[in-house]
């Protein structure tokens, strides 16, 4: 137990420093620029909290590993981290390349990838099946200045009737003073 509260500080503490240099998110409901991963997000948190899922969560900080199972969680906050990456802004309307990949066996991956430097998400990727399903969305987030800096990935994954299955989120935190910290939490969800 000792292990989640620590994941939890971390966490908030990321949450904290990246929304600080987040002062320019400025949302236009209807103007779609890339993929609205917002909206994603705010749905499956809807249909989470009516649907009350458990969750196996695997833990790994520093090193040390932990596996809990764990019922009762607030959605919105569980899945922040995804809503951060989401690159549907008008102040970064022309900030991604979009490339789209169709595999040999059905499958479409659309990736957006910054074209500069200053965009905190450096990648957001798609991939849906045959039919235009949704399988999963993963990004890659890196903020770096003189005090901090942060890498982490994130992946949803989601089944055949767009429930989400399962998500992970792996990265590494810098803070001046404090050294290097790694963490990773994949929770796999039961309905």
């Amino acid at each position: 137990m000792k292990l989640f509260v620590r994941i939890s500080l971390i966490f908030t503490n990321i949450f904290l420093l990246t929304n600080c240099s987040q002062i320019d998110k400025i949302h236009d409901s209807d103007q779609v620029y890339y993929f609205d991963l917002e909206s994603l997000i705010d749905s499956a948190v809807a249909d989470l909290d009516r649907k009350s899922p458990s969750v196996e969560k695997e833990i790994d900080y520093d090193g040390e590993k932990d596996v809990i199972d764990v019922k009762d969680i607030d959605w919105e906050k569980e899945l922040e981290v995804f809503a951060q990456a989401d690159i549907n802004r008008p102040v970064l309307k022309d900030s991604y390349v979009t490339v789209i990949t169709n595999k040999d066996d059905g499958l479409k991956v659309t990736r957006y990838e910054a074209s500069g430097p200053r965009e905190i998400v450096r990648w957001l990727e798609l991939s849906q099946d045959k039919n235009g399903k949704l399988i999963s969305v993963a990004f890659k987030m890196f903020t770096d200045n003189s005090l901090f800096s942060s890498q982490k990935e994130g992946k949803l994954e989601f089944t055949m009737n767009q429930k989400l299955k399962r998500y992970s989120l792996a990265g590494a935190e810098t803070i001046l003073f404090l050294g290097e910290k790694n963490y990773a939490v994949k929770g796999n969800l039961v309905y």
